[in-house]
């Protein structure tokens, strides 16, 4: 399944919503960045569309997305509520050539490792896209288009600077279910359903 044009499929991810101090924090990190490089350069992620993704779905059918959810409260409705961070930026392949700019994001007790392993698991029938080998917890910034050298040294040299400055800290109560679809101004993203942690409830359906 490699487009929504298929009848019947949507293109989904299940991802952690971030607050909104962190989102503000995220945006002027970007703003330091952007000046290391020249125009064109790299497309920046509007704060208002940063999620810290778990596992990337693809298309997925229609008449699939309940049991999907479903399957997402099993994964979840056990499991408490814990804290994260973003803290520090880091690169997509390697900081030399890069083709994402990230914040990174964890848990002091491995607790968003163990949630993110558990939605991948019961993520996995319902997806042909490959999971994750090594999962690192991060908020994607920019993506790259292309790069000079002399503008990776600067955006490396932005970066350490910004490596023990903490851009957010907030509660981790659910996970959801996002839909992704492709618009002439980029992606648009609604949410499908939000799965409480610790037996919370659920709030389900599409949402613009």
């Amino acid at each position: 399944m490699d487009s929504e044009s298929n009848s019947g499929a949507v293109r989904l991810f299940v991802a952690v919503a971030i607050n909104a101090d962190a989102r503000e924090e995220l945006r002027r990190a970007q703003g330091e960045l952007r000046g290391a490089v020249g125009m064109g350069v790299v497309k920046w992620v509007r704060p208002e569309q940063m999620h810290l993704t778990l596992r990337f779905l693809g298309n997925v059918r229609m008449e699939h997305v309940e049991e999907l959810t479903g399957a997402m409260r099993k994964a979840c409705e056990s499991r408490p509520g814990f804290g994260v961070k973003a803290e520090g930026i880091g690169f997509f392949p390697q900081a030399r050539s890069p083709r994402v700019i990230w914040a990174g994001v964890g848990s002091a007790g491995g607790e968003l490792a163990e949630l993110q392993a558990a939605v991948s698991a019961a993520a996995g029938p319902f997806t042909t896209e490959e999971a994750e080998e090594h999962f690192t917890g991060h908020l994607t910034l920019a993506r790259v288009k292309s790069i000079r050298p002399e503008e990776s040294r600067r955006l490396r040299e932005v970066a350490e600077k910004m490596s023990g400055r903490v851009f957010g800290e907030w509660t981790v109560e659910g996970v959801e279910i996002i839909r992704s679809e492709m618009s002439s101004e980029g992606s648009r993203y609604s949410r499908v359903a939000e799965i409480r942690l610790a037996g919370g409830g659920e709030a389900s359906g599409m949402s613009g």
